[in-house]
């Protein structure tokens, strides 16, 4: 958790100086030249040296980890003081070290391992919410028949709910972002995309030939999902005209930096809690009973090793931790992916000459995002029936 909030001070302390950079410098700016017309350069240059130093800061620390668990675990205040030194000696780098051709180039590329990572594990968690209602109204055992319906009613609630607020939003991105042709072409493709996976849950057992039955919950919360993501994307049009008259910069902007900030370290949380048990095939339901502290492999005490006598029978052996065979490293390369993302995000992927949430790259960025979460969400409904000899039943 140490780590994740570093990551999310930093995060705001990189967003403050893109938009103030002139006013926070402190003379720290004298590398960074800009040409007339480009506001926010010095501030793009500002969020390149802050991710910068957190990909090496991360880098170290998988290496150490990888020579010392210990090194993980402890030496928070020299860990501080390095990553204050780092980014304060960061400003006095020349700035073609950090222009497109560069640290930006190689952000970009980074950052993709990411945003993968990230639509995965959406996709995992919205499949095990869905499992673990279903478990509860069956009794969580192996009986055919439900012991407990208002599970059930809360799973037909919940995606009724979903899909209701997705349907209107489709109806509102129709109605204020239709005056250009690419808002038109975006939300239309999200309405396919929309029925497309509600119609694969509903009838997969007929459409794809498979035993296993889909199931609405999931579907709900990936179509939800893709509608936000439409909504981002038509959101960070540079075309002015395309917007809706309502649509507030001032307020946008401060929202869109808070928003940034806490989904940042959630989604960064969640991946890295996540990431090498999906990477193994297990679902993350499994990885939580197998380690209960899956971020950076803290302390692990299970209640089966106190039954077995794993800890020893002296009293004392009970306060010994028990450190989770989760190698930290992992949780260290995906914070690595992590810090060129948030730099990529505060900049509109490396071509930003406004509001860090609005750009052309950004906007494509977003839809492909979309794409990609549709895509992989209907390989999962429709991959049994082809790859036969594969059990998906983790």
């Amino acid at each position: 958790m140490f780590y994740i909030m570093l990551f999310g001070f930093v995060t705001m302390t990189s967003m403050i100086l893109r938009f103030n950079s002139e006013k926070f410098s402190f003379g720290m700016f004298k590398q960074s030249e800009c040409a007339e017309g480009h506001e926010y350069c010095k501030g793009d240059l500002a969020v390149y040296r802050i991710s910068f130093v957190l990909v090496l800061f991360f880098t170290a620390m998988m290496a150490a980890s990888m020579a010392s668990e210990a090194v993980h675990r402890g030496f928070w205040g020299v860990k501080i003081l390095v990553i204050l030194a780092g980014i304060i000696g960061s400003f006095w780098i020349p700035q073609d070290s950090f222009n497109v051709h560069s640290y930006a180039w190689f952000a970009r590329v980074g950052s993709v391992l990411f945003l993968v990572l990230q639509i995965l594990i959406l996709i995992d968690f919205a499949y095990q919410w869905n499992e673990s209602w279903v478990a509860k109204a069956y009794g969580g055992g192996d009986s055919l028949e439900v012991q407990d319906k208002n599970w059930i009613i809360a799973i037909l609630t919940m995606a009724g709910v979903l899909l209701a607020s997705s349907l209107t939003g489709i109806v509102l991105l129709y109605t204020f972002y239709s005056k250009c042709p690419v808002g038109v072409s975006f939300t239309t493709l999200t309405l396919l995309g929309a029925i497309i996976m509600t119609v694969l849950s509903v009838f997969r057992d007929k459409i794809v030939h498979s035993e296993m039955q889909g199931a609405i919950l999931p579907t709900a919360i990936v179509v939800a999902y893709s509608v936000f993501l439409a909504w981002s994307a038509l959101g960070a049009n540079p075309d002015s005209t395309c917007l809706p008259a309502f649509q507030h910069k001032s307020l946008d902007m401060t929202f869109g930096t808070l928003f940034a900030t806490v989904t940042l370290m959630w989604t960064a949380f969640s991946v890295t809690s996540n990431a090498a048990h999906l990477v193994k095939g297990e679902s993350l339901e499994k990885a939580g009973s197998n380690n209960t502290e899956a971020v950076g492999g803290g302390p692990v005490v299970s209640a089966g090793d106190l039954e077995e006598g794993m800890l020893g029978d002296d009293d004392e052996s009970v306060d010994t931790p028990v450190y989770s065979n989760e190698p930290s490293w992992v949780f260290h390369l995906i914070m690595i992916s992590a810090s060129m993302y948030q730099a990529m995000l505060l900049t509109d992927w490396g071509s930003s000459k406004g509001p860090a949430s609005a750009g052309e790259a950004s906007m494509w960025m977003k839809i492909v995002a979309q794409w990609l979460t549709v895509i992989l969400f209907s390989w999962t409904m429709v991959a049994p029936a082809i790859l036969k000899d594969r059990d998906f039943d983790f």
